[in-house]
């Protein structure tokens, strides 16, 4: 989550609370002639069964940069597990696997899971006493042993268990902030980790750390969801920091356990293309903001990489001007382009839960659009959700030299299921030739792969 100290905030959906030009297109590719089962996250709605594939188009809008691109997500270690994990592999994750000044990264602990209370909760019947000592000795020890903390008092305290009434967690976090601050006042503790974004539990949360002069360095909480509006959340939130007189600056999102436990490839690719948004968006708002992700979910138990690993791996390579994506159905991502070199890369994630689960999942293709050359080298490859198993990363690329007609090529992207992601790399080439007309989507695998692999992976869909 938060970084004691630091510039960023932690991913685990916490918000601070109190020449050459082309625009891409992507559809997703040929999908099963049944719909694939759904593990969504969230009920969806309930309609009547599609009985069409829906093919779907991203757009990722080359010629409006959103911003000099940079990560924009922090990893945090969990109690018990900060020294298994493999160091090769996380310095590959460059600055989203270290914390300040290139130090370890903090290790996030969340005091309800560790520290013996009275009753069914933190001070329930003004019971303290054990509770109290709990903490001291905790965040005593942790500072005799240098270790870098960051602490929130609950995880998912929203979720009706122990607390239920809000007004009992208010209290517990207003209580042990004014304990902590006595004896370790450069102690962070985070706030609230909600489950989800609810701006009014939020707000009502932050205003009662105000008028008890406690409120939290990082405002954060969890998202329940990959369609929800990640940039309306934060801006609607950084609004009501000044309206309220809380003067906060500092927000962290992070999944919520359910979406955080499968452990796809997908998600981070589609959470970061929506803090991309919210970068721009909220720009004026002048305030920081980080998605935090546990880099103990990129590992299995005998510390082999998970496909997720992956995601995050090519995304911390990630540079130039980061572009405007505008998402599908299902697909979402990362997009920056190198004006100099003419190239660029994509990273993009796909997640059915993000649709009604009766829908029947379609082709998806690139578009490459406004492209001022003749023609465009294109790299792609798809890494498949390995869910909790170990991955062996992105399966081999697909390089393709396509021509480009009108400013205009197409690609499709076969088995393309829900779960993976896509890695896509190109560049463009020569002088804009004459008009022509555009071009039709190009099928980059055997149409036999595309079908054969989509059809099998969204079997076993969620």
């Amino acid at each position: 989550m938060l970084f004691p100290s630091g510039n960023f905030l932690s991913a685990s959906i916490c918000s601070l609370l109190i020449g050459s030009i082309a625009v891409i297109s992507i559809r997703v590719g040929a999908p099963p002639s049944t719909p694939p089962a759904s593990r969504s996250t969230t009920s969806p709605a309930t309609t009547a069964a599609a009985t069409k594939p829906t093919p779907e188009t991203i757009n990722v809008e080359l010629n409006s940069a959103v911003n000099v691109f940079a990560p924009r997500a922090r990893g945090v270690l969990r109690p018990m597990q900060a020294m298994t994990l493999p160091g090769d592999l996380l310095a590959q994750l460059g600055v989203m696997s270290r914390g300040d000044n290139n130090e370890a990264p903090p290790t996030l602990v969340t005091l309800g899971d560790t520290v013996k209370f009275d009753g069914a909760f933190p001070g329930e019947k003004s019971e303290w006493t054990k509770w109290d000592q709990g903490v001291e000795a905790l965040i005593r020890k942790n500072e005799s042993e240098g270790k870098r903390i960051v602490y929130e008092l609950w995880k998912e305290p929203d979720n009706g268990r122990p607390f239920k009434d809000r007004v009992d967690f208010f209290s517990a976090f207003v209580h042990t902030t004014r304990k902590i601050r006595k004896f370790a006042p450069e102690t962070v503790l985070l706030g609230p980790s909600t489950l989800k974004f609810d701006h009014g539990w939020i707000s009502e949360f932050l205003k009662v750390c105000k008028e008890y002069d406690v409120l939290p360095p990082i405002v954060c909480w969890h998202e329940d969801g990959l369609k929800h509006d990640l940039s309306g959340h934060i801006g609607s939130l950084a609004e009501s920091f000044w309206q309220d007189g809380t003067n906060l600056n500092r927000i962290i999102v992070s999944p919520n356990a359910q979406i955080d436990g499968k452990e796809s490839p997908s998600d981070p690719a589609i959470f970061l293309g929506q803090m991309e948004r919210s970068i721009k968006s909220n720009a004026y708002q002048h305030i920081n903001q980080n998605f935090e992700f546990k880099l103990t979910h990129l590992f299995t138990n005998d510390q082999k990489p998970r496909s997720n690993f992956f995601a995050y791996q090519q995304y911390a390579v990630m540079e130039g001007m980061s572009m405007k994506v505008n998402g599908s159905g299902t697909v979402d991502g990362v997009a920056v382009w190198n004006a100099k070199t003419r190239s660029g890369k994509l990273l993009l994630g796909r997640n059915r839960t993000r649709v009604d689960n009766k829908q029947v999942l379609g082709a998806v293709t690139l578009q490459l659009k406004a492209a001022a050359g003749s023609d465009v080298r294109l790299i792609a490859k798809r890494l498949a959700d390995s869910g909790a198993k170990a991955s062996n990363g992105f399966e081999k690329p697909v390089e393709s030299d396509l021509p480009i007609k009108n400013g205009e090529v197409s690609i499709l992207l076969p088995g393309f299921a829900t779960g993976d992601a896509y890695l896509i790399e190109f560049t463009i080439r020569g002088e804009a030739p004459a008009t022509r007309p555009a071009s039709g989507p190009a099928t980059m695998i055997a149409a036999t792969q595309s079908t054969t692999t989509t059809a099998k992976k969204n079997e076993n869909s969620r």
